[in-house]
């Protein structure tokens, strides 16, 4: 078909990336119709003689002139409960006799032998003639069907309805969604689901997509394109969030949007006026960030006439250039924190390089001195304009690549790279700037560290020997990950190829890093991703949704690491006056500058704009959804996702909330791919407990709150193996010893071990068994569908669980499943929960007992509803359990009493104490009258207590009250 114009469609429940095709018609010559011709007998049709083939040789479609007729395809399909078939039909209506008040057409599909005639189909979608030109589709409720006014009413209409076969016997569910092609415009979708079981109380099972005409009688429908796919049902996932706690990783308690967002360029280059604002405020105004990345060269400026091979000072006091954008950024946000960088690409003045001969035909400095100095003197330019100073400076752009480095390919390329750095970083650190900028490197590209052959030769001459060389002399490491994809979803990719970073790759890249810090002088500098993103989109760049996809997933795996990292700048272009053609740009021109516009990338701006608040503890049963999720000031729960595998999820969102605090409302949006291109929908969700997610689909759930206490932190500190890189044999156990520093009054409650795996070729199967200081860890994963893919790094997480962790010194024990050479353990990570005492004996759920009993007894101090749980059905609940000091899993222990005569006059009481209790003793001789105190303010020994009312009383009743002492 031919149309003039489209746009985006929203289709909650079907992605085509897990769709599978039934049919696909357009009703043209090459499908074997003909003009005028039935269409009975053509590509599986059983219709009746009213429904023709016309335009064969044009657009092509089918049509019927109105009446009673009907057309059944016999391309079958099934559904399981939970599965989905889509059907999108494209048509426009016309009529010669007016418009009828009545049905005209259905749309569905019948069960296969079962409905013919009147009853095909059977489930499905009405188009409904008001009598005035305008229809709708759907159902007869307004909140089922989509409205097409009479001014449309002659138009191109694509109507898609997603039925799902009811977990009820025969029974189906269905929405619909709407996009006018002839006007470009989105009709939008239905607002609630129409519900509909078989007519005949019968379930076939295998099914006909079909259509119909009804009372149509002078109303032509022209069906140009006619599309059925079915969806297989979502895998459901658990996605716990922890809302009674608050998350502080190594000290960083709130999400620091200056850390995780930045686009590229630096702020001050988008100056350019569009629609009252300049680039750089539509960018912060839509997104709530700034560009964060610039570079400098340095052969623009002459030789000092005092100093061979050294920039003269005076050229840079008198320069302004590009550095006035800095005084431009300070104006936006004072408080901005940006990455500055040495250009590379050769942009060093001859006078201060090596004879390009001996670099490769690449200007390389030699005299690091000399450059040094240069670098302090641009930072003194900026600080004399009044500009913003940058917070780190990279010594070079990618010196992994040769245009940038000369000589990168020699062999002590990197001894030269690190003597370059430490030059720099000599300079700046005995400057006035050394408190204050970070001197960050290598910055470089492709950092690809475990080489072509598996065996990490490139991290051992490279990376680590860059850690060694620098000392503790560089602010921070700094590097670029580009994602490069086949064309499918990033699972399958990563199975393909190895350049996924965010499914695995990079975090355990970044623990081998920090772990040979830890090893080599016991501390970490942290990481600066001054560029990321995907490299080659095979949809093209104007395809926003590929390279999102990849930003997206390289900012979710690290943003749980605030301690590892300090700043992401996104390979998002502000724009790019300099190369029209450049399409990864949040503002592009099709006519060299004339004329620009906003692209599809301010869906990424909008997206993240909101995301603030503490961390929050979570965790979901499948390693293929990236989570997180924030607390906005305790009226707000950002929970942000990821499905990273190749089938939709269902995910379940449990959020555990104290006690008083209750979800008033959910907002969500939704990163897809609709139309080529990605697309935003923002939307309220009818049930948190029921989230669909399509493949690579990135989803954040905003929860608003009735209100929130303040809540207890707890501290997660991470902590590294003595080891790296080990090889991993068969059945062969490999201990790792890490030491856990204890802390006066603090505890280490549970925790989680990192792994960081590598297998040149993937893995069979990959893990026996994982041991902390002894207690063997459950849920180990199965890596066999990693068997065959392609240098291949794996992350793996597990809980350890209460009271294994030490302090000092803990054993991990790994024993590997499969080994060889180039298979290995990278690193080994363990991540410790710790809170302090009066964390622990505090009570944040609010259910009667300290989290440190819960956590000592087996409950869960997140769930205020397990106080009042009898575990052991001994007739006192857990809380009154906690209460009495007696174990609420042994239901002969409870607080009991017991009295006897005493020899003479009154009675002997006695019950068994516990320590930390004070109890009282009561009585009364009348149990309709009050009790009065005996005693009280008794002191639990743990043992015995009696007691001896003496006062002659011929008969009384006792009973006895604990409380926590």
């Amino acid at each position: 078909m031919r149309v003039k114009a489209t746009i985006s469609m929203i289709t909650l429940l079907v992605s085509p990336a897990f769709a599978t095709p039934v049919l696909d018609i357009e009703f043209s010559a090459t499908g074997g119709f003909s003009d005028g011709a039935p269409i009975n007998g053509i590509q599986g049709f059983n219709a009746q003689e009213a429904w023709l083939a016309a335009d064969t040789a044009g657009d092509g479609y089918a049509t019927m002139a109105g009446g009673w007729s009907r057309a059944r395809n016999y391309a079958s399909f099934s559904l399981d409960v939970g599965a989905s078939v889509q059907i999108e039909s494209t048509f426009r209506l016309s009529t010669t006799n007016g418009w009828p008040n009545s049905d005209v057409y259905y749309f569905g599909f019948a069960i296969n032998t079962e409905h013919s005639g009147g009853n095909t189909p059977s489930i499905g979608s009405k188009i409904h003639s008001n009598g005035d030109g305008s229809y709708w589709f759907g159902s007869s409720e307004p909140s089922q069907r989509i409205d097409v006014p009479a001014v449309a009413s002659s138009d191109w209409i694509k109507f898609t309805q997603t039925i799902t076969r009811s977990g009820v016997s025969n029974e189906f569910v269905g929405t619909v969604s709407a996009t006018n092609l002839t006007a470009g415009s989105d009709l939008g979708s239905s607002s609630s689901a129409w519900t509909q079981s078989t007519a005949d109380g019968s379930w076939g099972g295998i099914m006909n997509a079909s259509f119909r005409g009804v009372s149509a009688t002078g109303v032509t429908l022209d069906l140009d394109r006619w599309v059925v796919t079915t969806v297989a049902p979502p895998i459901s996932v658990v996605l716990n969030v922890d809302a009674t706690r608050t998350r502080s990783i190594g000290g960083i308690t709130a999400l620091d949007r200056e850390t995780w967002f930045g686009v590229y360029h630096e702020a001050g280059y988008g100056t350019r006026t569009v629609d009252g604002k300049k680039i750089d405020e539509w960018i912060n105004e839509e997104g709530n960030m700034w560009p964060s990345r610039g570079t400098i060269g340095y052969g623009q400026f002459p030789e000092d006439p005092a100093r061979d091979s050294f920039i003269d000072p005076a050229a840079i006091s008198n320069y302004t250039g590009q550095l006035s954008r800095y005084v431009t950024a300070k104006g936006y946000d004072p408080d901005h924190k940006t990455v500055f960088s040495g250009r590379g690409h050769g942009d060093y003045p001859d006078y201060m390089c090596w004879p390009t001969n001996m670099t490769h035909n690449v200007p390389t400095v030699s005299n690091h001195v000399a450059h040094g100095e240069a670098v302090v003197r641009v930072f003194d330019r900026i600080e004399e304009l009044g500009g913003l100073r940058p917070k780190w400076y990279e010594v070079t752009n990618e010196s992994s690549i040769q245009s940038n480095f000369g000589w990168f390919w020699d062999s002590d390329a990197w001894d030269k790279l690190s003597e370059y750095h430490n030059a720099v970083a000599d300079a700046m650190n005995a400057s006035v700037y050394s408190n204050s900028v970070k001197v960050a490197g290598s910055t470089d590209a492709y950092p690809f560290r475990d080489d072509k052959d598996g065996d990490f030769s490139p991290w051992e001459g490279g990376n680590k020997k860059f850690v060694h060389q620098t000392g503790d002399k560089m602010g921070a490491y700094a590097m670029h990950t580009y994602e490069q994809m086949n064309g499918g979803t990033s699972y399958d990719d990563y199975l393909e190829r190895f350049e996924i970073w965010h499914l695995g790759r990079l975090p355990s890249f970044l623990d081998l890093w920090e772990n040979e810090q830890v090893n080599t002088w016991g501390e970490t500098k942290p990481f600066v991703f001054s560029e990321y993103g995907l490299l080659n989109n095979s949809a093209g760049d104007t395809n926003a949704f590929y390279q999102l996809r990849s930003c997206n997933g390289i900012l979710l795996s690290l943003l749980d690491r605030p301690d590892v990292v300090d700043k992401m700048s996104a390979f998002l272009m502000s724009w790019a006056p300099y190369n029209w053609n450049q399409k990864r740009v949040f503002f592009a021109s099709d006519d060299n500058g004339t004329n620009i516009y906003k692209t599809s990338y301010f869906e990424y701006l909008r997206f993240w704009r909101n995301l603030e608040g503490d961390y929050l503890f979570s965790d979901a049963d499948s390693p293929h959804l990236l989570q997180r999720a924030f607390n906005s000031g305790g009226t707000n729960l950002f929970v942000v996702m990821q499905n990273n595998y190749k089938e939709s999820y269902q995910v379940d969102v449990q959020a555990a909330l104290p006690a008083g605090a209750t979800l008033m409302s959910a907002e969500m949006q939704r990163l897809y791919l609709g139309n080529n291109d990605v697309a935003r929908d923002p939307f309220a969700p009818a049930d948190i407990h029921s989230v669909l997610i399509g493949p690579d689909e990135t989803v954040m759930l905003k929860l608003a709150l009735s209100g929130m206490p303040s809540l207890p932190v707890w501290e997660e500190s991470n902590h590294y193996g003595d080891r790296t890189l080990v090889p991993m044999q068969t059945g062969v156990g490999e201990d790792f010893a890490i030491e856990l520093p204890s802390a006066a009054g603090k505890t280490h409650s549970a925790g989680w071990v990192n792994l960081g795996l590598y297998a040149f070729s993937g893995f069979s199967n990959g893990l026996q068994s994982v041991s902390v200081n002894g207690t063997a860890l459950s849920d180990l994963p199965d890596l066999s569908y990693t068997d065959g893919a392609p240098r291949h790094w794996a992350k793996v997480s597990l809980r350890i669980p209460e009271g294994v962790l030490l302090d000092g010194s803990n054993t991990v024990t790994i024993v590997p499943a499969e080994g060889e050479a180039l298979m290995k353990i990278t690193s080994v990570r363990l991540t410790a929960e710790d809170a302090s005492d009066a964390v622990l004996n505090s009570d944040r759920d609010l259910d009667g007992m300290t989290d440190a009993w819960e956590i000592a007894n087996g409950f869960n101090p997140s769930d205020y509803t397990d106080g009042a749980i009898d575990s052991d059905l001994d007739g006192y609940d857990n809380a009154a359990e906690y209460v009495c000091g007696t174990d609420p899993h042994n239901d002969q222990d409870f607080l009991s009493t017991a009295g006897i005569p005493e020899l003479g006059s009154g009675f002997r009481i006695s019950f068994e104490s516990k320590s930390n209790r004070l109890y009282a003793i009561e009585a009364t001789e009348d149990l309709l009258s009050g009790w009065a105190d005996f005693t009280n303010g008794v002191s639990g020994t743990g043992t015995l207590i009696e007691m001896v009312d003496s006062d002659g009383a011929t008969n009384r009743f006792y009973r006895v009250r604990a409380e926590v002492e």
